[in-house]
């Protein structure tokens, strides 16, 4: 009977104990250490990464344009309207194999985004124009709206390359004298229309290009159609056949001045 009655002493004892981590034994210290590791400071968050900056576009080497005396030389001036479109970088190694400098007259909506194609232009000796932002007739905007297609352009030309450009063409060679004022810049007509934006043919384009080429002649293309493009594969090697020095519009110029809101070129109509 005292047997049982130690037994169950023993059994009180080792219940609890057991429940609270043992009698006596280190149950306190395990609790302090969690109190400890509950209270102890939260260790500094890390800084959150900031990302790198992006390196900016490596500079294209820039070629130097040559001066060209047009009087004693047999210039002529190709331009091209409405791009960078998906040709015109081929259009750009046909131009580069021949030598042929030419100007671009850019639509500032279809440069932005294509400002390593402008920085091409330049670095391989053409010039850029203004071709307004989106192609409007201007003839049909206010005065306010004329200069702002302008504007846009030109921010979008000099954020590029650096510098704006020195003259522009008006969609549809469309103006009159609010346009030129508004402009505010020389307007760069053409001899005669290629028309290649109707027959989308490189044969027919390449033979009309060829027929109207004269000295002194400003030709309209568009480098936005792949057609106008191909037709450069005749064009460029039978216009250096026949003697021509292919040149920008201000090189066709010379020392002359152009005037803000002068029309010239303009050949027709």
């Amino acid at each position: 009977m005292n047997q049982r009655l130690m037994w169950a002493a023993v059994a009180v004892c080792l219940l609890p104990a057991l429940a609270a981590g043992g009698c006596g034994g280190d149950g306190g210290a395990r609790e302090g250490k969690v109190a400890a590791r509950a209270t102890a400071p939260a260790r500094p968050a890390s800084p959150p990464a900031t990302a790198k900056p992006k390196p900016s576009p490596k500079p294209l080497p820039t070629r130097s344009v040559p001066r060209v005396d047009c009087a004693r030389v047999q210039c002529l001036a190709l331009t091209f309207d409405d791009g960078p479109g998906e040709h015109t970088g081929r259009l750009l190694d046909m131009l580069r194999r021949y030598d042929a400098p030419s100007t671009f007259y850019v639509l500032g909506g279809s440069a932005k985004g294509e400002e390593r194609l402008l920085r091409r232009m330049t670095a391989e000796g053409h010039e850029i124009g203004n071709h307004t932002y989106g192609h409007p007739n201007l003839v049909e905007l206010s005065s306010e709206r004329i200069r702002s297609e302008i504007r846009r352009t030109q921010d979008v030309v000099r954020k590029a390359v650096g510098s704006a450009p020195r003259t522009m063409r008006p969609p549809y060679g469309s103006t009159d004298e609010r346009v030129a004022k508004a402009v505010g810049m020389p307007q760069i007509f053409w001899r005669s229309d290629t028309r290649d934006w109707a027959d989308r043919d490189a044969n027919v384009v390449a033979r009309r290009v060829l027929d109207i080429a004269a000295p002194g002649a400003v030709i309209l293309l568009h480098d936005t159609l792949g057609s106008s493009v191909d037709a450069m594969k005749k064009v460029l090697p039978e216009l250096k056949r026949r003697g021509y020095r292919l040149v920008t519009v201000s090189q066709l110029r010379g020392t002359k001045p152009f005037k803000p809101g002068g029309v010239y070129y303009r050949e027709w109509g």
